[in-house]
């Protein structure tokens, strides 16, 4: 049994793995509120409506729980502005709903929102509980910080501010996000009410929630989720112009030569029969999707904010993450072991770094050999695309040849690649001098 690192916050309970199953210990100080939530009729409806993942009860004393299992955890700074945006209106949601049977959520934390078959939806059973306190909504501060604020810096001040999130695992502090905003920004009704007098009231030395057994009407309680949605829905995110935002149409293929990528990438998913892919550097996803053809799992990950808001927005079942994946996700949190790395969250069965590593190595300046080490960790077959030195792509990003031919070229790629992957198959993409190959890793090969 191995006991979630990230769980210990919770007080009702604890999540735990076991043969590969996820399970959900419930403490004894969370009964009476599970109770509630299963005979009100509160877990069907939000089960129906596709807010909340299922559960099965496999143990009675104590009470165990095993969730549906969530093929990939995902975290907030890794998602695109519409993710987080769809993240913060289910959020919204099931608080809406579940006000209606006497419950709220005690807490508003984005963590407890990942992604499911292309929807948001509630992962923390537990943090539905009977509503007992005085005030409309008690998780209405970490809302506004794991939500509201983040969205309107990413909005209207820059898309990179998404990173406070991963410095701030609660969430960014509103004084912070206000200092941020223009000052025109902060006079909308909605920014006015929920960030900047939110801010100054919560940053009172002095500051008390009010006490006292006295609930807050229905209507008080409505009148804050209606202000908090209306919110959110209206900030609204211009695309920035990117680099790779336009990729698709300006690459240097041909017709020719990009249907032949597809046919030798098709080939090398029927050889590997992957359940679990990673397409890095995906950008609007087009090889994600002919994988997810063969694959259970597809994860999307790329640099570019407007091919991962493009691909999520297209709803299909692949998870589309965005990450600068020349510093991918460390391990973070309390102890630095709350939350996951990427290379934890692994590995893949099949990896796919297609037009990708000349990024790293030219203009992340990083080693071929240490590209191939990082990648063997996180997967046991790579489909991987070399492109020569007289691409136009490479020519374009590598002005006054800072990298040149003596440490760039296809047999320094092999070499280095060699230590850490065998390679199993070389096919060059006609028509445009690039070369896929398919590879496994030494460790998986000498298992064979």
């Amino acid at each position: 049994m191995q006991i979630e690192k990230g769980s210990f916050r919770d007080p009702s309970g604890s999540v735990f793995y076991e043969n590969g199953e996820v399970f959900r210990l419930v403490n004894e100080s969370y009964l009476t509120h599970y109770q509630q939530l299963m005979s009100s009729g509160l877990y069907a409806k939000l089960v129906e409506s596709k807010l909340l993942i299922p559960h099965a009860e496999v143990s009675n004393n104590p009470l165990v729980l095993k969730p549906k299992k969530i093929p990939f955890i995902s975290y907030p700074h890794e998602w695109s502005f519409s993710q987080l945006k769809e993240a913060a209106l289910v959020t919204l949601e099931v608080q809406t709903i579940a006000a209606e049977y006497g419950m709220h959520l005690k807490d508003a934390s984005a963590y407890n929102i990942q992604f499911y078959q292309g929807k948001a939806v509630l992962i923390d059973t537990l943090s539905l509980e009977i509503k007992t306190d005085s005030i409309p909504w008690v998780a209405y501060r970490q809302f506004c910080q794991h939500f509201l604020g983040p969205l309107a810096a990413q909005a209207y001040v820059d898309w990179r501010l998404k990173n406070l999130s991963l410095a701030h695992i609660d969430g960014p502090p509103l004084d912070l996000i206000v200092r941020l905003l223009p000052l025109a920004r902060l006079l909308r009704p909605s920014f006015l009410i929920h960030l900047l007098l939110h801010s100054k009231f919560q940053n009172k030395a002095n500051h008390k929630f009010p006490t006292g057994t006295a609930r807050p009407s229905k209507t008080a309680i409505q009148a804050l989720t209606s202000s908090l949605k209306s919110a959110v829905s209206g900030i609204k995110w211009e695309f920035p112009k990117t680099t790779w935002q336009d990729y698709q149409n300006d690459n240097s293929y041909s017709t020719e030569g990009f249907r032949h990528k597809e046919l030798i990438i098709k080939e090398y998913l029927s050889l590997t029969k992957p359940e679990i892919v990673w397409d890095l550097g995906a950008n609007e996803g087009h090889f994600s999707q002919i994988a997810s053809e063969f694959a259970k799992e597809v994860i999307s990950l790329d640099g570019d904010p407007v091919c991962i808001d493009r691909l999520f927005n297209k709803k299909t079942s692949v998870l589309p993450l965005l990450m600068d994946l020349s510093t991918p996700t460390p391990s973070f949190g309390w102890g630095e072991r709350e939350r996951k790395s990427l290379a934890e969250r692994g590995p893949a069965d099949l990896l796919m770094a297609l037009a990708l590593v000349h990024h790293l190595r030219i203009s992340g300046g990083i080693p071929f050999i240490r590209i191939a080490e990082y990648f063997s960790k996180i997967c046991h077959h790579l489909i991987v695309e070399f492109i020569p030195s007289n691409d136009k792509k490479i020519i374009q990003m590598n002005p006054g040849n800072r990298i040149n031919n003596d440490t760039y070229n296809e047999g320094s790629f092999k070499k280095e690649f060699s230590n850490y992957f065998k390679i199993k198959q070389r096919n060059p993409i006609s028509d445009s001098g690039r070369v896929l190959f398919l590879m496994e890793t030494i460790k998986e090969a000498s298992c064979h």
